[in-house]
């Protein structure tokens, strides 16, 4: 047996005691002792393991063995400074484990140390449904304000969609909720019944918009100053933000605004004054998304044909804001 083998051996056979305990408590369905003491029983059993090893090393230093090669430095390096210090258990205090089992977020290895697996990932941003002309809309909201707004998705997909986009979980708006969150799609929810009742021309909500390119930000900014009931082709809207000749990259970035209503892209409109696109999917979700468009701009009192010759303001109800 080489004396990496033989050293193996020892710890396993040192530790056995620490983790024959733990099994045995599992065994029972017994609560595990508290962190504390766990940690003591489990420092105890590395302890003599390393000191098993330590009198393993010191014999084969008087018969004159060779230690091993390839990580023989580091491991020296280490016994100079001692054993490694056992990480903390992350066991709850009287907690019983489901049986057979250690506790959920702790893995149990043979040198019976149980070491700390990562937390869940916290949560980025909070959504929640709201009732539309056309049927149900979602909302979301992170720390900076209103980050989606989702016309006619499947709220799975709403809710998956987003979580990669942001990088993080999406929650329901429940109780418990952050503050902040909450606070923004309530607010979202009030501003977007009295625009749906005429009684509201702008949206005045906290937008942030993470993830969104320098391009698709230029084109956003330019469709967020059209007014309430004012049209405007892509074309003019290129012009208007100095790209003249990018009608059609104007189209997609409007394809890709995270935040519709808020950021009223359903005011672009074709040249030829039709309704040109909304949204993005396959023919039957365009086909849907037309419908919710031209439902938007009949609730303004827009007309298409003022497109044709650049953007035109319509006189929409009186406003709350």
């Amino acid at each position: 047996m080489s004396t990496r083998q033989e050293r193996t051996e020892v710890r396993r056979r040192a530790a056995e005691p620490g983790q024959a305990a733990l099994e045995r408590l599992l065994r029972r369905g017994d609560p595990l002792p508290a962190a504390a003491e766990l940690e003591v029983e489990l420092a105890e059993a590395s302890s003599r393991a390393d000191r098993a090893v330590h009198a393993l090393a010191g014999g084969a230093r008087a018969r004159g063995a060779t230690p091993d090669h390839g990580t023989a430095r580091s491991r020296g390096a280490a016994d100079a400074r001692g054993p490694a210090p056992v990480r903390r258990a992350a066991v709850s205090r009287g907690a019983a484990p489901t049986r057979g089992r250690v506790p959920a977020r702790g893995t149990a290895h043979a040198s019976g140390v149980i070491e700390e697996t990562p937390d869940e990932p916290r949560p980025v941003a909070a959504f929640a449904r709201h009732p539309a002309p056309w049927g149900v809309l979602h909302l979301a909201a992170g720390d900076r304000g209103l980050v989606a707004i989702e016309l006619a998705a499947e709220t799975a997909d709403f809710v998956d969609d987003l979580a990669r986009r942001l990088g993080g979980p999406v929650v329901p708006d429940i109780p418990g909720t952050r503050p902040a969150w909450h606070e923004t799609l309530a607010a979202a929810g009030r501003q977007l019944d009295e625009y749906f009742a005429g009684a509201r021309t702008r949206f005045d909500l906290p937008v942030d918009l993470p993830g969104v390119s320098a391009w698709d930000r230029l084109v956003l900014d330019g469709a967020r100053r059209l007014a309430y009931g004012e049209v405007t082709s892509y074309g003019n809207l290129a012009l208007a933000i100095g790209r003249p000749r990018a009608a059609r990259a104007v189209g997609g970035a409007l394809g890709r605004n995270p935040v519709p209503l808020v950021i009223p892209c359903h005011r672009i409109v074709a040249g030829d004054g039709t309704l040109g696109g909304y949204g993005g999917g396959g023919h039957g979700a365009r086909v849907r998304m037309l419908d919710v468009k031209r439902t938007l701009l009949a609730l303004e009192g827009a007309r298409l044909a003022d497109a044709r010759s650049g953007s035109t303001r319509r006189g929409g109800p009186t406003a709350t804001r």
